[in-house]
């Protein structure tokens, strides 16, 4: 990506609004479009900046990418339709290689906090002994359909523990946060030679 002072401000906005965004998801649950389109025209306008129709090509061959990565876990009702939105919007600044990464990377790091939520509403909200009266109905359930190819349900506490919902778009942030940081696209050369100038400005006036 080449660096200039308007990309970098557009990439400026793009780390807000996924700050933003995350916030919503957070307290709400939810990824608001307006943020989704944000994310889609800021990605095909630094595109175009930066290679014309080729790059508003790649720009959209990112979104594409992105849509059919997480398309599949919203089929199996493993992710809501705001997340599948947030990665595909984010492709078109990604590009589809880096895309691919971020996914890569958002359902690594998606995975880890999903683990420390369990465990944490497991130890501190269910306590010690029925977490493992729940690891123990889970075993019983595996048990039982690998000798009888028959699902039975785990009882209703563990069902309830494991329909923990947290904020996805903080996974895809950074996984496609840490993708772009790859390449040093968060270097920020311009804004930091303007804001060096300025400074020198003010400190020369005072």
């Amino acid at each position: 990506m080449v660096h200039t002072l308007i990309t970098e401000l557009l990439l400026t906005l793009t780390l807000l609004l996924m700050a933003v965004v995350i916030l919503i998801d957070m307290k709400w649950h939810k990824i608001p479009n307006f943020i989704c389109l944000s994310f889609l025209s800021i990605g095909l306008a630094v595109q175009l900046i930066n290679d014309g129709l080729i790059g508003l090509i790649y720009g959209t061959a990112g979104v594409a990418c992105g849509f059919l990565l997480f398309l599949p876990f919203y089929i199996l009702k493993g992710m809501a339709a705001g997340d599948v939105k947030m990665l595909a919007s984010l492709g078109a600044i990604l590009g589809p290689q880096e895309t691919f990464f971020a996914a890569m990377f958002t359902l690594i790091i998606g995975g880890i906090l999903a683990l420390v939520i369990l465990l944490y509403k497991a130890l501190f909200h269910v306590g010690f002994r029925k977490t493992l009266d729940i690891l123990h109905s889970y075993l019983d359930s595996i048990q039982i359909f690998i000798a009888t190819k028959t699902i039975v349900r785990p009882n209703h506490q563990a069902q309830e523990l494991t329909n923990t919902r947290f904020p996805y778009a903080l996974a895809i942030s950074a996984g496609s946060f840490t993708a772009l940081s790859q390449h040093s696209i968060f270097s920020f050369i311009h804004i930091k030679a303007l804001l060096a100038s300025q400074l020198a400005l003010t400190g020369g006036l005072l």
